[in-house]
């Protein structure tokens, strides 16, 4: 999760760092530098190493997203569907 400072000094520079970090080409390269699932769909699932997750995840989405919900968490949930919706 990414995140800035609410009274951070340099907001615009801040935000564009952090769009820096999520662009297709840098969240690519993390994961598979990594074996990371990434926030995005478009983007790479951690590699073949992940890839027999990948149903795991898809089958319990609901799930996840209700517990989520639940436990109000927006910003996973909205990771979470990016990846795997």
């Amino acid at each position: 999760m990414l995140t800035m400072g609410a009274n951070t000094k340099h907001p615009k520079e801040a935000m564009k760092f952090i769009e820096f970090l999520m662009s297709e080409k840098q969240l690519n390269a993390y994961a598979d530098a990594q074996y990371a699932i990434t926030p995005l769909k478009k983007t790479h699932f951690g590699g073949k190493a992940l890839e027999g997750v990948r149903p795991f995840f898809r089958k319990r989405i609901k799930w996840l997203i209700s517990a989520i919900i639940t436990f109000q968490h927006p910003l996973i949930l909205v990771a979470i569907c990016k990846v795997l919706l």
